[in-house]
């Protein structure tokens, strides 16, 4: 069975576009909102009144991405509800699953709802992450409205030198010296029309196996927002499996469209979710100094960019004022 889940937060009229794009593709879809006030739940039950493959979700609060990514599995049976609550829990498939089952061939795609997937890009993902055993997870080709790849499709893992070059804006570099200044981001990176390896997707458009997650681990809910998809796909490579970008799977995605714009706050999270994984993955691996400078540049980089938000709010008052 195919599963899709949708973690909601305020994403208007686009959380009912999400759904329909995959609703007649897979065998159910769960929505699980984050305390939404926009009204966009409502306007989706009413669009989608009598289709019992929905089930939406509705939290008090909200947890973030990562709880409500695990909230929705939990609703398709794929986590024991009594692990329910953990907050800093990698959760564990619930029991009696086991990936020599009935349940092996079981997969969920992550959507974002501000994100559609165009026609045949739930077929095409199936059929990559179907063609091989050792695939483990897939993502599509992420596109803004006029067809361009959006970055964070397809991307490197983030090493302590790629984050450093990321955070102090070097990376423009590597187009003269890909070697010395490597991103982290691949959507410049020519591309054929075959699925390709990759180190990881994008949260916003992911297929995973239900026996992977059985063997890995669900979303680490230490991240609230950004970085929870690079900490999965770490687990599943180190578990031995592939990540495939499929660049026929094209899913049209207004970035930031949950988020009300480039927020202090959504740069505190994305800030915030790249020292973690730096924490978790380099730090027990890599000399302390060295480390120090990375965290340095992630929050000197996120420093910079609040200021510049707070000063560009600050200059949208004063002139509505005049």
């Amino acid at each position: 069975m195919v599963h899709a889940v949708i973690v909601n937060f305020n994403a208007g009229r686009m959380l009912a576009d999400a759904v329909a794009s995959v609703i007649d593709a897979v065998d159910g879809v769960v929505v699980v909102d984050n305390a939404s006030a926009d009204g966009s739940v409502e306007l989706l039950e009413r669009q989608c009144a009598g289709r019992p493959s929905l089930t939406v979700i509705r939290r008090a609060s909200n947890g973030g991405f990562a709880v409500a990514c695990n909230e929705g599995l939990r609703a398709i049976g794929w986590i024991d509800r009594g692990s329910e609550g953990a907050p800093q829990s990698r959760e564990r498939p619930r029991a009696g699953a086991s990936s020599g089952s009935a349940h092996a061939d079981d997969l969920v795609l992550f959507l974002n709802p501000d994100a559609r997937c165009l026609e045949g890009t739930v077929d095409a993902l199936c059929s990559s992450i179907r063609s091989s055993d050792r695939v483990g997870a897939v993502g599509g080709k992420l596109v803004d409205a006029q067809g361009t790849e959006q970055g964070g499709s397809r991307r490197s893992t983030p090493t302590p030198w790629r984050g450093f070059v990321r955070a102090f804006g070097l990376w423009p570099l590597g187009q003269w010296w890909p070697q010395l200044f490597p991103d982290f981001h691949l959507q410049r990176a020519p591309l054929g029309d075959q699925p390709i390896d990759v180190d990881a997707v994008s949260g916003a458009c992911m297929m995973v196996r239900r026996s992977v997650l059985d063997e890995v681990g669900a979303f680490d809910e230490r991240y609230f927002m950004h970085c929870e998809d690079l900490d999965l796909c770490m687990r599943i490579r180190g578990a031995g499996y592939l990540i495939k970008f499929v660049p026929q799977a094209h899913a049209w995605h207004a970035l930031r469209g949950t988020t009300g714009g480039r927020t202090i706050g959504t740069e505190w999270h994305k800030h915030r979710g790249m020292v973690l994984f730096y924490r978790t993955y380099w730090a027990p691996t890599h000399a302390a100094p060295l480390m120090w400078m990375v965290y340095a540049g992630v929050w000197a980089r996120f420093s910079a960019v609040a200021l510049w938000l707070a000063l560009r709010r600050a200059a949208g008052r004063g002139s509505r004022r005049e």
